[in-house]
């Protein structure tokens, strides 16, 4: 009689494994499809909402503290800052820089944009930086942080 205790237990926790582990495999598979890159909850480029002046105010908790400009960063260098974009372009979308360097090789100048604090610490600024050639064309965009 006290094989069966053993063997309910065993039982039990062979059953209780699974369930966590399903849980955790559906996670895995799951949130990916609703949260974007570093668990941001991403959303589509919107050239009037990332000139607002307010945007910093964008950084709370229901966004995981993620200003409304990271939200759509990854949007935004996917679908409007490839190579070859006019500067006239850059302005219509993101406005002017809030920073501007002089650039190095074939970039003349790189226009930096603030996107707030950096994903993941906090503890630095996150920045997007777009880098322009001699005729007023991008070159190359990304994040950096500072």
């Amino acid at each position: 009689m006290t094989q069966m205790p053993k063997k309910i237990a065993v039982a039990v926790s062979f059953l209780v494994s699974a369930f966590i582990c399903g849980w955790l495999t559906l996670g895995v598979l799951v949130v990916p499809l609703f949260v974007g890159p570093c668990g941001i909850h991403a959303r589509p480029f919107d050239a009037e909402v990332w000139n607002a002046p307010d945007w910093r105010d964008s950084e709370d908790i229901s966004t995981d503290f993620h200003s409304v400009r990271q939200r759509m960063v990854d949007d935004l260098l996917e679908t409007k800052l490839v190579p070859g974009v006019t500067e006239a372009e850059l302005l219509e979308w993101i406005g002017p820089a809030d920073e501007l360097r002089e650039g190095s090789g074939a970039a003349t100048a790189v226009w930096k944009y603030n996107l707030g604090s950096e994903r993941g610490m906090g503890v630095d600024s996150e920045w997007l930086e777009v880098a322009l050639d001699r005729s007023g064309r991008v070159l190359q965009a990304g994040l950096y942080r500072d």
